[in-house]
């Protein structure tokens, strides 16, 4: 009986590893041990809608995808705008590669779309909360943990457009997905495809 008993416990081990040998979603720690690589996110940016009559909307959707990064889902979405189409007439004249190459000084919400090499923006709040956002850093105290596989609207309600916004605009939703680690990791961007603002 004891004989028995000990030669469980040797093939413990083995029908162990067995068990997680053939799953595709493994990956091996510093013992040597087998175990589930952590789920990959994506922040999918939702199109803009409405107009400036009536007022804009836009929303975001958190996704599992290869390709993605780990996160804890905090993040979020903003609508911006063609620099141009703000009358921002130093950003727009510029060509961008990267974020920083469209500090001008005229917004603090300053991004390079970097296909078109196009800086876009939004206009600097009045007050404290953003209207064209929602973020998890816009809760207070606490930063608000999305769920995943669920559209999130950036307003309950219509945003009116910005005042002395040019014919012809267009608006973007731009998101972001904070990293799981490292703590002070940048956020993963990704651009929507632009929408004219009738």
């Amino acid at each position: 009986m004891r004989q028995f008993a000990l030669a469980l416990l040797a093939a413990a081990p083995l029908l162990s590893l067995g068990c997680t040998k053939n799953s595709n979603d493994a990956s091996t720690n510093v013992n040597g041990e087998e175990r589930l690589a952590p789920p990959l996110y994506k922040n999918v940016p939702g199109a803009v809608t409405g107009n400036r009559a009536g007022g804009i909307n836009s929303s975001f959707r958190i996704v599992q995808a290869a390709g993605g990064v780990p996160s804890d889902l905090y993040g979020g979405a903003c609508i911006v705008f063609r620099a141009k189409d703000l009358k921002y007439t130093a950003m727009a004249g510029k060509q961008c590669s990267r974020d920083e190459d469209c500090n001008t000084g005229e917004a603090k919400a300053h991004y390079c779309q970097h296909g078109t090499k196009q800086c876009w923006a939004r206009p600097d709040p009045v007050g404290g909360t953003d209207p064209y956002c929602n973020r998890s850093i816009d809760y207070h105290p606490t930063p608000k943990q999305w769920q995943s596989d669920t559209d999130i609207a950036i307003s309950e309600k219509p945003i009116p457009v910005p005042q002395h916004l040019e014919a012809n605009a267009q608006a973007l939703t731009i998101t972001l997905l904070k990293r799981k680690a490292p703590a002070n990791a940048p956020p993963v961007t990704e651009m929507g495809a632009p929408t004219p603002i009738p």
